[in-house]
């Protein structure tokens, strides 16, 4: 995640709207820890794929 300030603002933006919406949103959960009002801690978790969608 801490990669993406190295992109240009339209690739930036791009890949936020991937992680967003599904598919990948249903495996793929981002939230953050917010320090201050100036900084925040992007966390990332991964949920198991579900049987029927690995078969796909």
């Amino acid at each position: 995640m801490s990669k993406l300030a190295q992109l240009s603002p339209e690739m930036r933006e791009i890949v936020w709207e991937i992680l967003r919406h599904e598919p990948v949103s249903e495996f793929l959960h981002l939230s953050a820890y917010t320090v201050s009002l100036v900084e925040a801690i992007p966390i990332v978790s991964l949920q198991p794929i579900p049987m029927a969608m690995s078969e796909v």
